[in-house]
């Protein structure tokens, strides 16, 4: 195995067709699932609108706040020190923050008991708009353990 830095070439996304948005392109990629993309469009494009006739506001405006409200700046990953794993944080990219935010939203949207997970999903965006979303006590829980463990990163990577 080769021990060499490689540079990794990111794929550049496309905006999306209706709203032009990276988020929105990102976000659909994200609640995909099997490769079903026009359904997982069909889906969010569903909250966005719904978003749009029950507030009468630019959805883009929500979607983006609930995104935002939800990224967290650190994570913790471990690591094994002499024979004990400790968890460390680490500072992230503004990309990974994203990601994590976005996979919390549709993992805290699954876990809502509706019908249709469109509702579900747009119940979970207002609601980490909100500031009380179940996204937005996963971030709260993460600073917390950082903050625990804070005395362990000098041991960071």
């Amino acid at each position: 195995m080769s021990r060499r830095k490689r540079i990794i070439k990111r794929r550049c996304l496309c905006y999306d067709q209706r709203y032009s948005s990276f988020l929105v392109s990102k976000f659909i990629n994200i609640i995909m699932i099997s490769g079903k993309k026009e359904l997982a469009s069909n889906i969010v494009y569903n909250v966005l609108s719904l978003i749009k006739s029950r507030y009468m506001l630019n959805p883009l405006i929500i979607f983006e706040g609930a995104i935002y409200n939800s990224k967290p700046s650190i994570e913790l990953k471990s690591k094994k020190v002499g024979g004990s794993i400790y968890k460390i944080p680490v500072k992230i990219t503004s990309a990974r923050g994203l990601y994590i935010s976005m996979k919390w939203i549709r993992y805290f949207a699954i876990r809502r008991n509706e019908k249709k997970f469109y509702i579900a999903l747009y119940k979970e965006l207002i609601d980490t708009y909100n500031g009380n979303g179940g996204a937005i006590l996963k971030k709260t829980e993460l600073y917390r353990l950082a903050d625990l463990n804070r005395a362990f990163a000098h041991f960071a990577f």
